[in-house]
């Protein structure tokens, strides 16, 4: 039986055919994937899904852009940065993995090796965001905002760090971490008060941002505000140490 591929699986078809020489073993072994997996997508027996999608952008020579959406060239520019992966955009705010919520991914972007990691993904800062009016955080409607939901991710230090918690009504908001001592978190809210949330002395890798400390005192108050992500990188702002 004929199956009509897809746009998508035709971009796959090509990849296979002029980055792996059509061989689909080779193809299959090098983005960690089954080849009855490429077959099934180059016969139209099967779609492209979100872990395959990823599995082939996660190789430094594609564009990940064109993968997704067929914009640009196929291929990664020669002078581009070594070494970059993609991941993917998130649609919405969510609680936990990105692989356990392909629902609220959309399109793929890259990011240097050095940051990394297949828990991140990015999201778009949006116009009612209360991070915006935090003028010594310098985020701004529109910003691309990497965030590391996985504790062994964050950095040492999260003071200052962008992050998304889920509040008593087990709402998801975008907000920041004020101070931390003593494993002792403070979290600023919409409202300019601070919440408490206690990582009971936890350590977590190094990794800190420049220039982002509110500058700001604020109250505490022993509420309980669970991080469920913590920001780690701004498109074009946040540096490592």
């Amino acid at each position: 039986m004929n199956h009509e591929l897809s746009e998508l699986a035709k971009r796959v078809e090509w990849l296979l055919k002029n980055v792996w020489e059509g061989v689909q073993v080779k193809m299959a072994s090098d983005i960690g994937v089954t080849q009855s997996a490429i077959s099934n997508i180059i016969t139209g027996r099967q779609q492209p899904g979100r872990k395959f999608l990823a599995a082939v952008a996660s190789n430094p020579a594609i564009n990940s852009k064109w993968l997704i959406s067929g914009d640009g060239e196929p291929l990664a520019r020669p002078n581009s940065e070594p070494g970059r992966r993609a991941l993917y955009v998130a649609r919405t705010l969510f609680e936990g993995l990105p692989d356990d919520h392909g629902d609220c991914l959309g399109d793929m972007l890259e990011v240097p090796l050095r940051l990394y990691r297949p828990t991140r993904y990015w999201f778009e800062i949006p116009a009612d965001c209360p991070l915006v009016s935090v003028s010594s955080l310098k985020i701004a409607v529109g910003d691309l905002m990497l965030f590391e939901p996985d504790q062994k991710g964050w950095p040492d230090s999260i003071k200052g760090h962008p992050c998304i918690i889920k509040d008593t009504d087990n709402r998801l908001t975008l907000t920041h971490v004020t101070d931390q001592q003593d494993g002792s978190v403070s979290i600023s809210s919409s409202t300019d008060k601070s919440m408490d949330d206690s990582h009971d002395g936890k350590r977590f890798r190094e990794f800190t941002f420049h220039d982002e400390v509110p500058s700001q005192k604020v109250r505490s108050q022993s509420v309980k505000a669970p991080i469920i992500a913590i920001g780690i990188f701004r498109m074009g702002g946040f540096t490592m140490a």
